[in-house]
């Protein structure tokens, strides 16, 4: 799991982000998932397999209504996964198989079935129900949409007929390239998805952080820091500050610095270019075509060209 991962699933380990993020989802907003009805959860998936033992880690696992009523899984994919169909549909599989393993463990620890014995042998089977599983992917690529499949016949060679006799699973993807508006979030994923929407674009992101200043002078740091890292943003622009005794960041300052730092990469990119092409042509030294060109002795401390 890389740096991206991991300030992914810290992200997500907030339950009012992660109930956020569900209900935006997949109710278009509606409070169905309260934060205080989530629990912790197992994230590591094990299963046995041709080569030995093997994991599927989703980002954030949590039980909702504590009595494992639904089991909501949120998965991030910066880059687009043209097996995620496949993947999602695993996890949960063997989701509903762990379940079912540990319900006649269960059952054999209680006595209601002999160890030799198997669940689907015992009356106990026929009534038996468990927890569903929805696995959501969030996709944050921010170069493309998401142009893979979303469902079991985009990957199928399969004709009509026989379609009505293949289940068509239906992968729940969001991808924040499809909408113009994240009102629908009611916590930070707002900001997350805005900022996202507009990363590629410097006149967007400037009238979206300064048209919305209440919101973006003060995000919390984490917040700001996964935002960063999704979006390629160096974290040393970070620009703290602090608001009701609250250690936050200044987006907008971080943004403004982040443009004036790409100038001046590219001013000092072309600097150097120059300079090896008089050096070339005149067959002079970097230092007399650093003095012809007239480059200040701070940006030459910063070409360090020999």
């Amino acid at each position: 799991m890389g740096e991206k991962d991991l300030a992914h699933n810290d992200y997500f380990s907030d339950k009012y982000r992660f109930a956020d993020a569900c209900n935006g989802i997949l109710f278009q907003g509606r409070e169905v998932i309260r934060p205080e009805e989530l629990e912790e959860a197992e994230q590591d998936i094990v299963y046995m397999s041709e080569d030995g033992r093997h994991k599927i880690i989703p980002d954030k696992v949590r039980i909702w209504n504590g009595i494992c009523l639904g089991i909501l899984t949120l998965e991030n994919q910066t880059n687009v996964d043209y097996h995620m169909v496949f993947r999602t549909m695993k996890a949960e599989a063997l989701s509903y198989e762990k379940q079912w393993n540990e319900r006649e463990t269960q059952y054999q620890r209680d006595g209601i079935i002999g160890a030799q014995s198997k669940l689907c042998w015992h009356s106990m089977g026929k009534t038996a129900r468990f927890a569903p599983v929805v696995v959501i992917v969030i996709y944050l690529g921010i170069d493309k949409a998401w142009d893979g499949a979303v469902c079991l016949y985009d990957m199928l060679d399969i004709s009509e007929e026989l379609k009505p006799y293949i289940m068509n699973y239906k992968m729940n993807l969001f991808d924040y390239h499809k909408y113009d508006d994240f009102s629908f979030f009611k916590t930070e994923n707002r900001e997350l998805f805005e900022v996202l929407s507009c990363a590629r674009g410097e006149k967007k992101m400037k009238a979206l952080l300064y048209g919305n200043e209440d919101r973006y002078r003060r995000l919390p740091e984490g917040v700001a820091e996964t935002i960063f890292d999704i979006a390629g943003i160096s974290r040393k622009l970070l620009k703290k500050i602090y608001y009701n005794g609250k250690e936050v960041v200044d987006m907008c300052k971080a943004w403004d610095d982040h443009i004036e730092t790409g100038r001046r990469e590219g001013r000092l990119e072309k600097q150097v270019e120059d300079i090896k092409n008089l050096m070339e042509s005149l067959k002079v030294s970097a230092q007399q075509a650093m003095d012809y060109l007239k480059v200040s002795e701070t940006d030459r401390e910063k070409l360090n060209i020999s």
